[in-house]
């Protein structure tokens, strides 16, 4: 049995236990081409050879893809983690908003009626505290009538908590654009009707003359 020379590429990759390692660790890690390293293994040992191309095949289609996507997977988790904190800080500033409407109706309610008047709206928004707080919120003070008769939905002359609530968030922030379209869309509603009813005047008007004119 005799054993082939030794070339200069297989004694610097393959020369001792140290130099294998990590010569099969550059050639998964991208440090050196695996070709290379499998050429001078050809003419050694065939078993080297098959067992070489085994671990390439091992390493690099089952082990990293794993690897890979354990790394997914956390990435995914931790967007389902940020998505959850980000909801739970959206009900935390809701809570925050609720009680600090809460605290400006009761300064508004001077008579705690638990209902605000067109008088106590003027009064407490003359005061700069309130007025700042709400324009804050992107709510204008500057037509109070018109913000008492937006915040009284239910046109009784005065404005409970829940409406005082409801109308603020709506007057306020991103609202205001669903708000807008809303009223788009209902102003769209409104002129179809309004020509349905043209039309059904046009044709009462003809009906008339028709029978008149005979």
């Amino acid at each position: 049995f005799s054993v082939a020379p030794c070339d200069l590429i297989l004694k610097r990759h393959w020369a001792s236990v140290p130099e294998s390692m990590l010569t099969l660790f550059l050639s998964i890690s991208g440090g050196l081409s695996w070709t290379e390293a499998l050429e001078p293994l050809r003419t050694v040992s065939s078993v080297a050879f098959s067992c070489f191309i085994i671990y390439i095949f091992i390493t690099i289609f089952a082990i990293l893809n794993v690897v890979t996507g354990v790394f997914c997977n956390n990435a995914i988790e931790s967007s389902k983690a940020d998505k959850d904190i980000a909801i739970m800080k959206q009900i935390e500033w809701h809570k925050g908003q609720l009680r600090a409407l809460k605290g400006v109706f009761n300064e508004i309610d001077n008579d705690q009626s638990n209902k605000v008047s067109i008088s106590e709206l003027e009064v407490a928004l003359s005061q700069e505290k309130l007025s700042s707080f709400m324009e804050s919120m992107a709510i204008s003070t500057q037509d109070i009538w018109t913000l008492f008769l937006i915040l009284d939905a239910d046109g009784s002359g005065e404005i409970s908590f829940e409406e005082f609530v409801s109308g603020c968030m709506q007057l306020q922030g991103p609202a205001q654009s669903v708000q807008l379209a809303r009223m788009r869309y209902e102003n769209k509603v409104m002129r179809q009707e309004l020509r349905h009813v043209g039309h059904g005047l046009q044709k009462l008007e003809s009906i008339v003359a028709l029978h008149y004119g005979t």
